[in-house]
C-alpha cells in the first residue's frame, strides 16, 4: 500500500497532472490530493507529446551522426552495405518495453490466480510480486545495456549516446501511450493494490473493472521503466556522492551549509542507548556491505569491459562470416593457411557472389537460407563431438540433409518439378543422409589417421576403447562389427531414397539425383562385412561407376540397380553377424518393395550365366586357334 510520500504515489500524481480524476460518485470520499481535472489538450500536445518527440528525433539524429564515420568505413568495406543505426536504436529502445509488457501480464495472471488464496498465509503477497517484477525489469534493462555495449564493440562514448537515445525514445513512446490511451485516474490506490494482490473485488469499480485492468497494465509497463530509470540514476548519484563521504567531518559541514539539521543537533549530538547503538551499527554494517557489493558490480559492468575488451562475437567460421550478412560485392578471404583446400575459392569468392546476385530472387532466398543454416550447424560441430546417434543424424543433416532440402526447394521454385517436391523435406533429408553416412562409413581409416572420427561414439565405444583401436589389426573382429552397425544405420534410409526418386520426373533432375544414390548403394554393399575398409580407402571400380552412370536414367533402371546390390549385400550377410537379422529384415523388405513396383516383378540377374557362356566360347576359340597353329 502507498502513502503520500511513496514512489508509487509520485508516479500517480505525475499521471494525474495529465489525466485527472474520474468524477466523484455519491458517497465516495475525496482523494487526499483533491479532484484534479484533465489538462487542456493543447497544453498536453505541445508540452507532453510534441516536445518529447522532438527530443527523441534530435537524439536519434545525434546517435546516427556519431556513427556516420564508422558507417562510411563499413560502406567502403562492404560495397555500400551497412548495418542500420536507426534500426539498432529503435530495437534497443523497444526491447525493454516489449519485455515489460510480457513480464507484467505474466505476473498479473500469477497474482490473479494465486493472490486471493496466498494472501491468507502470506499477507505481503502483493509486495513480493511487485518486488519480483521490478527487479526483473531492472535486470532486463542492464542486459539490454550490455547488449548495446557489445554491439558498439565496447566503445563507451557511442554506448552512452545510445543509452541517452534509448531514454528519450522511450520517453516519447510513453508520452504517446499515456496521453492517448490512459483514461482518468480511479480513486486513491485501489487499482494498484488490486493489480499486485489479485483482489479486484470490493474496490467499488463496478462496470469499469475490465477497462481499469487494461489501463493498469499500461500503467505498470510505464512504471517498470520509470522505476528502472530511477533506480539506476539514483545509484549512479549515490556512487558519485560516496566519494565525498571519505572527507573527514563532511557530514557536519554539509548539514551546516544546507541547514539540514537543527543547530541544537549539530552542537550537541543525540544520546543513544546501548540497544540503539547496536541496532544502528548492524544497520550500518548491513547496508555498507550491500553498498560495496552493488558498487563492485557497477564497476565490473563499466570498467571490466574497458580493460579486458572481451571478444564477444559470433563463431569465427568462414561459412558464418560469408552468410550471416547480406552478400557483399567484392568480398574475399585471403588469410587461409597453406594447407587449406578451399583457399583458392575464398580468394576468388567475389566471383561466387557476383554469380549468386545474378540469380532470381527466389533462388537467392533458398540458397542464402540453406547456406546460413548449414554454416551455423558446421560451426557447432567444430567444437562439439558426435557422441550419440541423435548427434550423428544432426551432423549429417547439417552437412548433407540441408543440401537435399535446398535442392528440393530449388527444383520446386524453378518449376522443373512439382511443388510437393519442395515440401516433402523428410525424404530429401534422407537422400543427403544416405550419401553422407555412406561416405563416413567408408572413410573411417583416412579420418582416424587424420585425427578425426565422425562415427558416433555411441557405436564405436561398444567395440573399441579408442578410434585408433577401430582400425588396428588386433581388434579386427570388433572393428568389423562396428563397421556392420554403421552400414546398418545407413541402410535404413533406402525406402525414403526410392520414394523420393519416384516423385522426380524431369530427366536431367532425375539423373542428377539418382547417380549419387546408385554410387552410394554400390559403395555400402562393398563396405559391408569388408575388413579392407578398416585398412584403407575402398572404392568401386571405375568401370562399374561408368556402368552405373549410364544405367541411372529411369526409375525402373535405378530400382534394378538397388535390387542387384541388395542381393549382393544379402549374400555377404553372415548368420554369425550380430546384425544379421536386422540387415536381413531391411534388405528383404526393400527387395520386396522394389519387386512389387517393377514391371515383370523381381529382376533376374543373368550376369553369371553370361560370364560362363563367354568363358565357354573363349575356351573353344582358344582351343581351335591352338589346334590350327599346330
Amino acid at each position: 500500500e502507498s502513502n503520500t510520500n511513496s514512489w508509487i504515489s509520485h508516479c500517480r500524481l505525475t499521471r494525474i497532472r495529465i489525466t485527472g480524476y474520474k468524477r466523484k460518485r455519491l458517497g465516495e470520499r475525496t482523494p487526499t490530493t483533491g479532484f484534479i481535472s484533465r489538462a487542456h489538450k493543447a497544453n498536453v500536445f505541445f508540452t507532453e507529446i510534441l516536445l518529447p518527440l522532438i527530443m527523441a528525433i534530435i537524439m536519434l539524429v545525434s546517435y546516427m551522426f556519431m556513427h556516420s564515420v564508422s558507417n562510411v568505413k563499413e560502406a567502403k568495406e562492404n560495397d555500400g552495405q551497412v548495418n542500420s543505426t536507426l534500426i539498432r536504436a529503435l530495437i534497443i529502445s523497444m526491447a525493454p518495453v516489449v519485455i515489460n509488457f510480457a513480464i507484467t501480464i505474466a505476473f498479473f495472471f500469477v497474482s490473479f490466480s494465486l493472490g486471493p488464496c496466498c494472501a491468507m498465509c502470506l499477507p505481503q503477497f502483493g509486495k513480493v510480486i511487485a518486488g519480483i517484477v521490478h527487479t526483473i525489469a531492472v535486470v532486463m534493462y542492464v542486459a539490454v545495456f550490455m547488449l548495446l555495449w557489445v554491439l558498439e564493440d565496447w566503445n563507451l562514448t557511442p554506448t552512452i549516446m545510445g543509452l541517452i537515445c534509448q531514454v528519450f525514445v522511450e520517453r516519447a513512446i510513453f508520452a504517446i501511450l499515456q496521453h492517448l490511451l490512459l483514461s482518468r485516474e480511479f480513486g486513491e490506490d485501489e487499482t494498484n493494490v488490486a493489480w499486485w494482490t489479485g483482489r479486484w473485488y470490493g474496490k467499488g469499480m463496478g462496470g469499469w473493472a475490465f477497462t481499469l485492468t487494461m489501463r493498469e497494465w499500461m500503467c505498470k509497463v510505464i512504471e517498470c521503466s520509470v522505476f528502472t530509470a530511477d533506480v539506476l540514476t539514483g545509484h549512479i548519484i549515490l556512487f558519485f556522492l560516496s566519494v565525498f563521504t571519505l572527507i573527514p567531518w563532511v557530514d557536519k559541514w554539509h548539514s551546516a551549509m544546507l541547514f539540514w539539521l537543527r543547530p541544537s543537533r549539530q552542537i550537541r549530538p543525540p544520546i543513544y542507548s546501548l540497544k540503539q547503538r547496536k541496532q544502528r551499527r548492524r544497520s550500518a554494517i548491513l547496508y555498507g556491505i550491500l553498498f560495496v557489493l552493488v558498487f563492485v558490480i557497477f564497476l565490473a559492468i563499466i570498467i571490466a569491459p574497458q580493460i579486458l575488451k572481451p571478444d564477444i562475437k559470433l563463431p569465427d567460421t568462414l561459412l558464418q562470416i560469408a552468410f550471416l550478412y547480406s552478400p557483399s560485392y567484392g568480398w574475399t578471404f585471403k588469410e587461409s593457411g597453406p594447407d587449406e583446400k578451399d583457399a583458392m575459392l575464398l580468394v576468388e569468392f567475389d566471383v561466387v557472389i557476383n554469380e549468386f546476385m545474378r540469380l532470381p530472387e527466389d533462388y537467392q532466398e533458398v540458397i542464402a537460407d540453406i547456406t546460413k543454416r548449414m554454416g551455423a550447424g558446421m560451426a557447432k560441430y567444430t567444437q562439439a563431438r558426435v557422441n550419440t546417434l541423435e548427434d550423428y543424424n544432426e551432423y549429417c543433416h547439417y552437412v548433407a540433409g540441408l543440401v537435399g532440402h535446398g535442392l528440393s526447394r530449388l527444383f520446386a521454385v524453378s518449376r522443373l518439378e512439382d511443388k510437393a517436391v519442395g515440401e516433402k523435406l523428410e525424404m530429401a533429408n534422407s537422400m543427403g543422409l544416405f550419401l553422407q553416412k555412406t561416405n563416413i562409413t567408408r572413410d573411417i581409416n583416412e579420418d582416424v589417421l587424420d585425427g578425426r572420427c565422425f562415427w558416433p561414439k555411441a557405436i564405436w565405444t561398444k567395440y573399441a576403447e579408442s578410434e585408433e583401436d577401430l582400425i588396428s589389426k588386433r581388434g579386427r573382429d570388433k572393428g568389423i562389427e562396428a563397421l556392420n552397425e554403421m552400414c546398418l544405420n545407413a541402410l535404413q534410409h533406402i525406402p525414403d531414397v526410392i520414394e523420393y526418386l519416384n516423385q522426380i520426373h524431369e530427366p536431367s533432375v532425375f539423373k542428377f539425383c539418382a547417380i549419387p544414390q546408385a554410387m552410394a548403394i554400390a559403395t555400402i554393399s562393398l563396405c559391408y562385412n569388408n575388413s579392407n575398409v578398416l585398412d584403407g580407402n575402398v572404392k568401386i571400380r571405375k568401370g562399374e561407376a561408368l556402368k552405373l552412370i549410364s544405367q541411372s536414367t529411369t526409375i525402373d533402371s535405378v530400382k534394378r540397380i538397388f535390387y542387384r546390390y541388395l542381393v549382393q549385400l544379402e549374400e555377404k550377410n553372415d548368420p554369425s553377424n550380430p546384425f544379421y537379422g536386422q540387415v536381413h529384415k531391411i534388405v528383404d523388405k526393400a527387395k520386396k518393395d522394389i519387386a512389387n513396383t517393377l514391371p515383370g516383378g523381381a529382376p533376374v540377374d543373368f550376369s553369371k550365366e553370361y560370364m560362363l557362356i563367354a568363358l565357354f566360347f573363349a575356351s573353344v576359340i582358344f582351343f581351335f586357334y591352338s589346334y590350327m597353329s599346330n
